[in-house]
Formats: structure tokens, sequence, C-alpha cells
């Protein structure tokens, strides 16, 4: 496995009715209506603290699961480093908003 690791953002599941999801079979229309929901700490973490990893990912041999393991403690070893980088860029990014 190479160095990069396939990472996908977030939506919190609440955005949508669960039974859109092929896993419901037949779409049908439900009473239920998510859009009013406010869950700012889900929201928090699917837009800019959660990782998304594809299922099929996790259907490889134990080798490549190793490797997203060890893709995985490199970034907790290096999260200070991370941290300290998305501060920076963050404050760039306002600076250049003005």
């Amino acid at each position: 496995m190479s160095q990069a690791l396939a990472l996908l953002g977030g939506r919190p599941v609440r955005r949508r009715s669960f039974t859109s999801w092929p896993l419901f079979g037949k779409k049908e229309e439900t009473r239920l209506d998510y859009a009013g929901v406010s869950c700012p700490n889900s929201d928090l973490i699917c837009r800019e603290q959660g990782l998304w990893l594809e299922q099929s990912l996790l259907l490889g041999p134990r080798a490549d699961m190793d490797d997203i393991v060890r893709a995985f403690e490199k970034i907790h070893e290096q999260r200070d480093v991370l941290t300290d980088w998305s501060r920076r860029a963050a404050a760039r990014a306002e600076g250049a908003g003005r």
C-alpha cells in the first residue's frame, strides 16, 4: 500500500432518510423529518474531525489491514504537528478572506 489512504469527508446521516438507503430495499417515504434536528457535535465530527473509510477498503488481506493500522498510527504520532499545521492553514484562510 502506498503512503496514501483514501478517506472520505462525511456528512451527518440524519440529513437523509434511512429508508432512501439501498439496504432498506424499496424506497419509501418516511414520516420522520430530520431537517430540523440540531446535532452540533455530530456535525462537527462529520465535517472536521471524523474519517470515513469505504467498506471495500476493509475487504483486503491481513497485510492491507496492517497498512491501515500503520497509517492511523502515523497520524496519531504526528498529531501535534498536524494540529499546528491545521491551525496555521485556518489562520491563513481566515486572513485571505478579509
